[in-house]
């Protein structure tokens, strides 16, 4: 079944951390989507405390615009027009709108609500509110507050069918680092990175099409398994897709309908790409922050395509404007060889004489690699070179001192393969220059914006340095044979990267290589988390802030209470820090004061708390003894300051009255009278908790005037004293369903005198739940007290129930009960016993008090029957019930008990209509019938009332004793296809239902009718061409019973039929014999009445007509006791 589902995305303010990944269902078999472009949306424009309806309007359009100018996707939207919407629901309202009182978490910085189809995955509405209550938003991305476009385009890219990207700051690829794209799922004050959609979320609009057919971009599909093609494979690991190993394009396998390790990643510009797949954790994104997929998997190992766990390996993907398919990676590693490189050594050569500086040669081939890791040795010394394969390698020296020297090569894979090259020898030539760099040191940092450079310089010639700074020459000078030389420079970069150049007038030369340091005049950023204005109850608790500084990895803080220096700590830059202190309650103001490796000093913003450990006082308006029309009782709760309040009353579980409160009305349904016990709770915003407790006794008051009915002689003011009424109260006045009707008699004006035996209908919703018999004329003390009652027939997903309390019958009555049949339980489990209130206190074995396991196939078992009506569908009817509690319950058939019977199960029998559902409809017009009752007999006659249904009289004759009731009324409607496939031409029909127990100990019926003559000549069939046929509800087919015209007027025929089955005849006309067949599947469709058991009355009608056995056995000679013939229509 379709049902609609609301789904929350939810953008979030956390410190970034920075293929598309599009909306998928639970079952992952397709992804959330509008059925069709453009998507209208509304715009409440005086919503925003920051902005008026011109920015608000001008925001959004120039939002939307963001990503309906991507191409090639070309998405469509269409404005229609301001809205007051300023809640999200359901309503087809595509709204778009801020919240000054924020409902969802405090942090959420906006919030996009999808309801959509659980099966296609359509998206009926979206819509998107903003957090006007803890954030303010501007549109020039100041750094106190929240970017307005940043934040709206990201909603928007939830709105049109886009999840968070599975791509973040930082990379788990050991290599590059991936631009942040806006569908990432945090943001924080300042940041407008995410107004225009990187290529992560462009390629996702492309996903959104149902139709990608000739657009300009690429496809690449492929799947993720465990060890080879065969193996299962790996759900929602995440691929990505690299440029120069920068990750672009992310997406999850098995999304979308794909299974089995699949992924789909479209919307891929032309170009060259390599492919990797990864565990979907440390990347800032985790499965958390993607719509249903805790099930993703994360063991296993990160690889790159085409199966190797190094970069280096990874094949190069030219993508076109086409589909690439079979990028398959299995977790076979191929890069784990045995092959080491192979080393070719080019200069200097073997015995040759160089001059300085030095100029080293070779190269280097790997059968897998891309880069090898190599390390050169000069005489000894070793310095590493990150070769190219099969590229000729440099390495230029000038430290190599005058001689003769040895050198080769070294190269290891990355899966530890080392090779060396031959030795070779050379001579090295001149004296080198000395240079020694003296400060700045490397990787050092100042405050100060004036730097002094100082080296040493040693030749054996004259020489010339420069100093460099930044690609830039800043000085040269000359030096003599030796010199320490000091100079002062004016800074203005933040990272600086110097070095010293020298050459002699011989032609030696060197450099110092790069030197790094930096110049850090900038103050840090220090930001308070926690405790904000309150701080929950206790006084012991932590204070949270963190502090950002641009070089410095960890800062000096000190904490200060109301002032005060409380402690210092160092904090890592970045990151949370946590100080526990106890304090006393009262009101107190905190900050923090941090400073950074180069005295750098800043300090936060004061923050104001309160410790409150008092909780709020508490109070109801229950007395000792309360009075209500039905079990329901409404309480009016209150508390002393704002907070929550919830209760329980008895054994029930816990409900809230309302949050953010002090006051609410809450309904409290008892389920009976008499003593009960409630309990309230009450905590305020600091989370101080009271609570409190009081017994009392309901007592049941009709009509609600505050008199208790026990001191009143006419408690639901009907003008019918109380002591000669059976029904007191009115349909309202029941409790645990709305929608209650009550009728007797067809009438649900209850506030009559009726007599002799009636039936009383409880529905709910237009459909009957009980049929309890009522004699109305016998004098007795019994009353049905309407606002005693409980009714509810809530069913699960795998059974069907019926709870009734408060209910009682009339001495020697049982009442039907029906319900709906929902799983394939073959019966149910009868718990007849008084305040069966709830499912849960029937046993699961239908082992306990009372209880009672009765198949549904008409047996009975203890006095009880359950039938699967055969008329309607999905309906059980359980009769012979005192008390009620009901559910559906697998019976075992494997032995029988000595309490049960077997049912005739005939045509129309079968424990009566209407089987499931808990409900069947209720007639929508009067229907008259005959209602009769057979008491301790073998055999019965009774005169019927011709013109309601065509029959004048009835003769039954049992098996055994038998005391039950049956109903003859006209039909008004047929079952299936009966009617169309009904032989002969159509004179009238009744319907005859019964109790159970007249069901199965019914040896055979006769029953009396008359034709008229002029319809027989009009039709042109003779006497004995008039049949009566029974609808065969087993077999789908019309099936003749035994008729027999009897005697003759000018007007009217008299005829008699015999049947042992019970159920829907027809009188016809026919003079074709031919069979009857029914092709094709049966539609069952619900008839207006259903069989049911009737109650008995009081008092029995004598004189059952000796002259009619007679007959009937007379006719019984001549004929076969039930005659099946199947005839077809003309």
């Amino acid at each position: 079944m379709n049902k609609l589902v609301l789904l929350f995305l939810l953008l979030l303010v956390l410190p970034f951390t920075s293929s598309y990944v599009l909306i998928n269902l639970e079952n992952r078999n397709t992804h959330l989507h509008w059925n069709s472009w453009p998507v209208d949306y509304k715009i409440n424009l005086n919503s925003s405390a920051d902005f008026n309806a011109t920015v608000v309007n001008d925001t959004i359009h120039d939002d939307f615009l963001r990503w309906t100018n991507i191409s090639p996707s070309n998405l469509t939207v269409s404005y229609q027009g301001d809205t007051s919407t300023d809640s999200a629901s359901n309503d087809g309202e595509n709204a778009i709108f801020f919240l000054s009182s924020w409902p969802y978490n405090s942090g959420t910085i906006g919030i996009t609500l999808i309801s959509y189809n659980t099966v296609t995955g359509v998206i009926v509405d979206a819509d998107i509110a903003f957090n006007d209550a803890n954030f303010n938003f501007d549109t020039a991305g100041d750094s106190g507050k929240m970017d307005i476009h940043s934040i709206a385009v990201h909603e928007i890219g939830h709105f049109l069918g886009l999840d968070h990207s599975n791509l973040g700051t930082t990379s788990p690829w050991g290599v590059g680092t991936t631009e942040v794209p806006t569908m990432y799922p945090f943001a924080s004050n300042g940041q407008t990175h995410a107004r225009t959609p990187e290529l992560d979320d462009r390629a996702g609009t492309i996903g959104l099409l149902r139709n990608q057919s000739g657009l300009s971009t690429g496809t690449i599909l492929g799947n993720v398994r465990r060890n080879t093609s065969s193996d299962s494979g790996i759900q929602g690991a995440s691929v990505i897709l690299f440029n120069n190993s920068i990750p672009m394009i992310g997406t999850l396998t098995e999304a979308d309908a794909f299974t089995d390790g699949d992924f789909n990643m479209t919307g891929i510009p032309p170009g060259n790409y390599t492919l990797g797949v990864t565990p979907l954790s440390g990347n800032g994104v985790t499965k958390s922050n993607l719509n249903d997929w805790d099930d993703l998997e994360t063991d296993f190992s990160q690889e790159y395509y085409p199966g190797f766990n190094r970069v280096a390996y990874a094949s190069n993907l030219n993508i076109g404007n086409n589909t690439t398919t079979g990028i398959n990676l299995t977790q076979a590693f191929k890069d784990n060889n045995n092959i080491a490189p192979n080393i070719s050594l080019i200069g200097p050569a073997n015995a040759t004489t160089v001059q300085l500086p030095l100029n080293f040669t070779f190269n280097v081939t790997d059968d897998l690699q891309t880069r090898i890791a190599c390390n050169i040795s000069i005489g000894g010394n070793l310095t590493a070179i990150n070769a190219t394969n099969n590229t000729v390698m440099n390495y230029t020296t000038s430290t190599v001192s005058v001689g003769s020297h040895l050198w080769n090569v070294t190269c290891v894979d990355y899966s530890g393969n080392s090779t060396t090259s031959v030795t070779q020898n050379f001579t090295a030539d001149s004296t080198p220059i000395r240079l020694t760099i003296n400060s700045p040191a490397n990787n050092s940092n100042t405050s100060n914006g004036t730097m002094l450079f100082n080296y040493t310089v040693t030749s054996d010639n004259n020489n010339s340095c420069s100093i460099e700074l930044n690609d830039t020459v800043i000085v040269t000078t000359a030096h003599t044979t030796g010199a320490n030389f000091t100079y002062s420079h004016n800074l203005s970069n933040f990272s600086n990267t110097w070095s010293v150049n020298c050459s002699d007038n011989s032609g030696n030369t060197t450099n110092s290589g790069n030197y790094s340091f930096v110049y850090d005049n900038r103050t840090p950023q220090v930001t308070l988390v926690i405790p904000g204005t309150v701080v929950p109850v206790g006084t012991n608790f932590n204070f949270t802030f963190y502090a950002i500084d641009n070089y410095a990895g960890v800062l000096n803080c000190t904490l200060y209470v109301n002032k005060t220096s409380n402690g210092t700590t160092l904090a890592t830059n970045n990151t949370n820090t946590t100080l526990n202190r106890t304090l006393s309650d009262g009101t107190y103001n905190w900050s923090v004061g941090c400073k950074d490796s180069v005295n750098n000093t800043a300090n936060s913003s004061i923050q104001n708390f309160t410790i409150d450990g008092l909780a709020p006082g508490i109070n109801h308006n229950i007395n000792a003894n309360m009075t209500s029309q039905n079990l329901s009782l409404v309480v009016h709760v209150n508390q002393t300051e704002n907070g929550t309040l919830w209760y329980r009353f008895d054994n029930e579980s816990n409900a809230t009255a309302c949050s953010s409160c002090n006051n609410s009305n809450v309904t409290l349904n008892l389920k009976k009278l008499g003593n009960h016990t409630f309990y309230l709770y009450g905590n305020d915003s600091y989370g101080n908790l009271n609570s409190t407790s009081v017994n009392f006794t309901l007592l049941l008051d009709t009509d609600g005037d505050g008199n208790p009915d026990y001191n009143e002689t006419d408690a639901d003011n009907d003008s019918i004293t109380d002591s000669g009424e059976k029904i007191i109260g009115m349909a309202s006045n029941i409790n645990g369903l709305s929608n209650m009707t009550v009728t007797v008699n067809l009438s649900s004006n209850l506030s009559q005198n009726f007599t002799g035996l009636q039936t009383m209908l409880i529905k709910n919703d237009n459909f009957t739940l009980i049929e309890v018999p009522i004699n109305f004329s016998v004098n007795d003390s019994y009353a049905v007290r309407l606002g005693e009652l409980f009714v509810d027939n809530t069913s699960n997903s795998t059974h069907g129930s019926l709870l009734i309390s408060g209910l009682e019958l009339q001495s020697g009555r049982k009442k039907d009960v029906l319900f709906n049949k929902v799983g394939s339980q073959n019966g149910v489990c009868i718990a007849d016993r008084e305040n069966v209130t709830s499912l849960s206190q029937i046993s699961t074995d239908c082992s306990g008090t009372n209880e009672t396991a009765v198949v549904c196939d008409s047996t009975v078992t203890s006095g009880y029957t359950c039938d699967e009506d055969t008329t309607f569908t999905d309906y059980y009817r359980v009769t012979g019930v005192q008390n009620s509690g009901v559910i559906q319950y697998s019976v075992s058939t494997s032995s029988s008990s000595s309490s049960s019977s077997s049912s005739s199960g005939g045509g129309g029998g079968g424990g009566g209509g209407g089987g499931g559902g808990g409900l069947f409809p209720a007639d929508t017009t009067p229907t008259d019938y005959d209602l009769l009752e057979v008491i301790d007999a073998l055999n019965s006659s009774h005169t019927l009332t011709e013109m309601l249904h065509g029959l004048k009289k009835i003769e039954l004759f049992f098996t055994q004793n038998t005391t039950s009731s049956f109903k003859v009324k006209k039909p008004q409607s047929f079952p299936g296809n009966s009617e169309e496939e009904r032989p002969g031409i159509h004179y009238r029909s009744f319907h005859i239902t019964a109790g159970t127990e007249l069901k199965n100990n019914l040896d055979f019926a006769l029953f009396q009718f008359s034709v008229n003559t002029s319809w027989r000549d009009q039709h042109n069939f003779e006497e004995t061409e008039i049949i009566v046929v029974l609808w065969n509800t087993e077999e789908k087919v019309w099936e003749e019973i035994s008729t027999n015209p009897v005697s003759s007027s000018e007007t009217t025929t008299q005829y008699e039929a015999v049947t042992s089955k019970l159920g829907i005849f027809s009188i016809v006309g026919t003079n074709i014999s031919i069979e009857l067949e029914v092709e094709g599947d049966i539609e069952t469709i619900a008839l207006e009445e259903i069989e049911e058991e009737l109650p008995l009355p009081e008092e029995v009608e004598e004189g059952s007509s000796l002259l009619g056995i007679t007959l009937v056995l007379v006719v019984l000679l001549g004929v076969a006791l039930v005659f099946t013939a199947k005839r077809k229509k003309n």
